[in-house]
């Protein structure tokens, strides 16, 4: 079981971790190239979907720690 553990630890921030980091950083982008839009569309959309933004990068680095704690509270 700790043999499993460590595989999906190891999977997790080796190749989730980093893929959830360059989509972030693609978003960002894109973002950006909406808040320089002239139209007004743009700038809602951004602006509607930072705090989605902030809530899936919250996620994204703090859910690899919280498995880990739930997995120890079951005693794996």
């Amino acid at each position: 079981m700790q043999q499993l553990k460590t595989m999906i630890e190891g999977f997790v921030n080796k190749n989730v971790i980093p893929l959830g980091v360059t989509a972030i950083y693609v978003v960002i982008v894109i973002m950006g190239f909406a808040f320089l839009a002239p139209g007004h569309k743009a700038k809602e959309w951004a602006k509607e979907h930072v705090l989605w933004l902030i809530i899936g990068a919250a996620l994204i680095y703090t859910g690899s720690s919280w498995a880990t704690d739930i997995a120890a509270s079951f005693g794996f």
